[in-house]
């Protein structure tokens, strides 16, 4: 899943379901430059970590969603 419909029409799923973690843990790590970030992920991926969810933004990325957030009345509510 995550093809987001370029590769065809998705069928057939087969997902597997896994237990509940005991515990959650959510953090932020802010590179000097993206391809610090590009490395870290590709050492993640090379020890077969398996983070839940994992993101890498540039900046521009960032202050949009920032601006798109509810709770701001940044960039978009000057949009809009």
């Amino acid at each position: 899943m995550g093809s987001e419909g370029i590769l065809g029409i998705v069928t057939e799923v087969t997902m597997k379901v896994r237990p509940l973690p005991a515990c959650k843990k959510y953090g932020s790590i802010v590179f000097p430059d993206f391809e610090c970030g590009v490395a870290c992920l590709r050492e993640i991926a090379r020890l077969r970590s398996a983070p839940a969810s994992i993101r890498l933004l540039d900046n521009e990325q960032f202050l949009f969603g920032q601006a798109l957030a509810t709770d701001n009345k940044g960039m978009l509510h000057s949009l809009v």
